[in-house]
Parts: structure tokens; C-alpha cells; sequence
């Protein structure tokens, strides 16, 4: 899917130097970033190194993982926003990082940017903020730019 988007958009990607582009959302699949072998062993990776394509597919065409290029240590911050039960053993959450806001473009330089978790429909704080019921069994990235 992620070769249809990026083919459906190749005008536009030649422009980037022109004018930027932000491509963000749930894209429920997993970071080459994140699976190295240095996490491995860490975050139920099993002791895998996978190069999932979609976030390969992504860096190859240009575009930056905009919260792992502020937080490039995944063992130190991983970003989850994705968390399932392991079916090997239930008491084991496996975390998962699987969405994403990527960034492409001259000028566009990104200065924050932080993974929230929630825990679908429980209640939830943001910013100081409550809410009654989170919304969506996936957590989300908020990504602040500098336009230069």
C-alpha cells in the first residue's frame, strides 16, 4: 500500500524542496528503526533484527521518521503507541511503535516529538487534560516543526 501512496504522490515529491510534506497516522506495521540489533532482546522482539518494509520504503524515498530522528536511541525511547498480549504468554505485553509522522522537504525540520500509548476505551490524560474514554486501540505521535 505504502508503494501506492508514495506513487500516487511522485509530483509532489519532486517539489519537496518547494514545499514540504507531512505524511502521518496509524500505519500498523513495524520500524526497521526500532528492530536492530541492539533491541533484540528487548520489547518482545524475540532476539529478531527485521527490516520491515514500509518504514525501509519510507527512508528510501526520502522521508524522516520524525520521532525516532528525536529520540534515535530506541532502547531508551522506544515510542510505543501500540501495545498487544503476547498469545505465547498472555501476561506478556509486546510493545509496538506503529505510527508514525514522517517529514520530507527542505525548511521543514522537526523539534518535538513525542509517542503517547493510551489504553483503549479507559480514561486518559494529555497535557493536563482528562478524558472519560480513549478512542482508538492505537496511541498517536504529535510532532512540533520548525518552517525554515
Amino acid at each position: 500500500a505504502i508503494a501506492d501512496i508514495l506513487a500516487s504522490i511522485r509530483p509532489l515529491l519532486a517539489e519537496t524542496d518547494e514545499i514540504p510534506i507531512v505524511i502521518g497516522g496509524d500505519f500498523n506495521s513495524h520500524s526497521h528503526l526500532d528492530w536492530t540489533a541492539a533491541t533484540a532482546d528487548h520489547f518482545g522482539h524475540g532476539g529478531r533484527v527485521v527490516p520491515w518494509p514500509v518504514s525501509r520504503t519510507m527512508a528510501e524515498a526520502g522521508f524522516t521518521d520524525t520521532y525516532r530522528a528525536l529520540h534515535p536511541d530506541p532502547i531508551s525511547s522506544y515510542g510505543t503507541t501500540y501495545m498487544r498480549t503476547n498469545p505465547s504468554d498472555p501476561k506478556t505485553a509486546i510493545d509496538a511503535r506503529m505510527d508514525y509522522i514522517y517529514s520530507k522537504g527542505k525548511g521543514l525540520r522537526p523539534v518535538k516529538s513525542e509517542a503517547v500509548n493510551g489504553a483503549y476505551h479507559r480514561p486518559f490524560a494529555f497535557r493536563g487534560e482528562s478524558y472519560t474514554c480513549f478512542p482508538s486501540d492505537h496511541g498517536f505521535v504529535l510532532t512540533t516543526f520548525v518552517l525554515e
